[in-house]
């Protein structure tokens, strides 16, 4: 408790919708966390607890760590930065 599973994919769905405003990546949350219900891998309510961390450290990493999200944008996106043509 709670689901780490959850909280990775909270995590990530933070960061990618706060990066390029994609809201429809908050799609992949509840399949995870139906998912770990489902394998019997966690109640519904670890899974929530989880999301509602990862969530949480998502805001903050945002917020506080931006210099990292150059390295997330780059493998994130189809553009390819560190590529050069």
């Amino acid at each position: 408790m709670p689901s780490g599973d959850s909280s990775a994919a909270a995590v990530f769905c933070m960061v990618y919708w706060q990066l390029f405003g994609e809201p429809a990546v908050w799609l992949i949350l509840p399949l995870v966390c139906c998912g770990r219900v489902y394998y019997q891998c966690h109640w519904f309510g670890d899974t929530l607890a989880g999301s509602i961390v990862g969530a949480f450290w998502g805001k903050l990493i945002v917020s506080y760590f931006g210099i990292f999200l150059v390295f997330f944008k780059a493998v994130a996106s189809s553009e390819g930065a560190f590529i050069s043509r």
